[in-house]
């Protein structure tokens, strides 16, 4: 993925006059605003152009500005299990087999779960029998 301070700079030194694509009055004020733009990455930027207090990229309104970066503290719980892989038909076997031999036999297992966890694994076991049955006729 290339930097995006590198990619204005290719833009920049190719020749082409990035100024005659400013809205305003002239070159005075997209020289103008240009060098406010540029003193305000410049304040914010850390290593490589990114931002070590805003996320940069992140704004997608004309006149707006990149949102502040948060402590980890002040985030949802639910957003860091975002980064954990998706729990596979043998993850949950294997749990359930633990559960049963921690809890005996005769133990409901479903305890073993949350209401989320079952609907997933069982979302799961559906979409494996499809995809099984539908191998199996295509084989006729």
């Amino acid at each position: 993925m290339r930097n995006v301070n590198t990619i204005q700079r290719q833009f920049f030194n190719s020749g082409t006059n990035p100024l005659r694509f400013a809205k305003g009055k002239g070159k005075a004020a997209a020289q103008s605003s240009a060098e406010t733009n540029e003193d305000k990455n410049k304040a914010k930027s850390g290593e490589g152009g990114m931002s070590l207090t805003h996320c940069t990229g992140a704004n997608y309104f004309k006149n707006g500005e990149d949102p502040k970066l948060l402590p980890d503290e002040e985030y949802p719980d639910w957003l860091w299990d975002l980064l954990k892989p998706p729990l596979k038909i043998s993850d949950y076997e294997k749990r359930k087999e633990e559960y049963i031999s921690a809890h005996g036999e005769d133990s409901n297992w479903e305890d073993a779960f949350t209401w989320e966890e079952m609907r997933k694994w069982r979302k799961l076991v559906r979409r494996a029998k499809i995809k099984k049955n539908n191998a199996m006729r295509a084989r006729k």
